[in-house]
Protein backbone atom coordinates (compact mmCIF):
# COMPACT_ATOMS: atom_id res chain seq x y z
CA UNK A 1 0.00 0.00 0.00
CA UNK A 2 1.41 3.39 -0.95
CA UNK A 3 1.68 6.29 1.50
CA UNK A 4 -1.24 8.16 -0.08
CA UNK A 5 -3.56 5.17 0.45
CA UNK A 6 -2.43 4.79 4.07
CA UNK A 7 -3.18 8.46 4.82
CA UNK A 8 -6.63 8.12 3.25
CA UNK A 9 -7.49 4.96 5.19
CA UNK A 10 -6.41 6.58 8.48
CA UNK A 11 -8.78 9.54 8.06
CA UNK A 12 -12.10 9.89 9.89
CA UNK A 13 -14.79 12.43 9.09
CA UNK A 14 -18.55 12.88 9.11
CA UNK A 15 -21.06 15.66 8.74
CA UNK A 16 -23.19 17.59 6.29
CA UNK A 17 -21.58 18.92 3.12
CA UNK A 18 -22.15 22.64 2.88
CA UNK A 19 -19.67 23.56 0.15
CA UNK A 20 -18.06 21.95 -2.90
CA UNK A 21 -15.09 23.37 -4.77
CA UNK A 22 -12.58 22.52 -7.47
CA UNK A 23 -8.90 22.75 -6.67
CA UNK A 24 -5.87 22.96 -8.87
CA UNK A 25 -5.16 20.21 -11.38
CA UNK A 26 -8.79 19.05 -11.35
CA UNK A 27 -8.94 17.97 -7.71
CA UNK A 28 -12.26 18.19 -5.90
CA UNK A 29 -13.01 19.24 -2.31
CA UNK A 30 -16.01 19.30 0.02
CA UNK A 31 -16.37 21.30 3.22
CA UNK A 32 -17.84 19.64 6.31
CA UNK A 33 -17.87 21.25 9.77
CA UNK A 34 -15.44 24.02 8.76
CA UNK A 35 -13.00 21.42 7.42
CA UNK A 36 -12.18 21.14 3.74
CA UNK A 37 -11.73 17.52 2.67
CA UNK A 38 -10.17 15.93 -0.39
CA UNK A 39 -12.01 12.70 -1.12
CA UNK A 40 -8.84 10.94 -2.11
CA UNK A 41 -9.05 7.55 -3.72
CA UNK A 42 -12.75 7.85 -4.57
CA UNK A 43 -12.85 11.37 -5.93
CA UNK A 44 -13.53 10.17 -9.48
CA UNK A 45 -16.40 7.90 -8.31
CA UNK A 46 -18.10 10.21 -5.85
CA UNK A 47 -17.64 13.65 -7.42
CA UNK A 48 -20.66 13.51 -9.75
CA UNK A 49 -22.93 11.96 -7.10
CA UNK A 50 -22.57 14.10 -3.99
CA UNK A 51 -24.15 17.48 -3.53
CA UNK A 52 -24.48 20.18 -0.90
CA UNK A 53 -26.83 18.97 1.86
CA UNK A 54 -25.74 15.32 1.71
CA UNK A 55 -24.21 13.77 4.81
CA UNK A 56 -20.86 12.07 4.41
CA UNK A 57 -19.07 9.61 6.68
CA UNK A 58 -15.71 7.84 6.60
CA UNK A 59 -14.37 5.71 9.44
CA UNK A 60 -10.69 5.25 10.24
CA UNK A 61 -9.31 1.92 9.07
CA UNK A 62 -11.62 1.58 6.08
CA UNK A 63 -11.50 2.91 2.54
CA UNK A 64 -15.30 3.20 2.24
CA UNK A 65 -17.05 6.56 2.08
CA UNK A 66 -20.76 6.58 2.94
CA UNK A 67 -23.08 9.25 1.58
CA UNK A 68 -26.55 9.78 3.04
CA UNK A 69 -29.34 11.64 1.26
CA UNK A 70 -33.05 11.95 1.88
CA UNK A 71 -35.28 10.58 -0.86
CA UNK A 72 -38.55 12.16 -2.05
CA UNK A 73 -40.31 10.69 1.01
CA UNK A 74 -37.69 12.21 3.37
CA UNK A 75 -36.24 8.78 4.18
CA UNK A 76 -32.46 8.64 4.49
CA UNK A 77 -30.79 6.54 1.80
CA UNK A 78 -27.18 5.32 2.04
CA UNK A 79 -24.76 4.92 -0.86
CA UNK A 80 -21.34 3.40 -0.19
CA UNK A 81 -18.31 4.13 -2.33
CA UNK A 82 -15.42 1.68 -2.08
Amino acid sequence: MVQREKRFINKTYNGVIYKQSDGSKGSFFVTVRDTTLHLGLFEHKIRDYIKVGDSISKEKGTAAIKVYRKDKDSIWQEKVFK
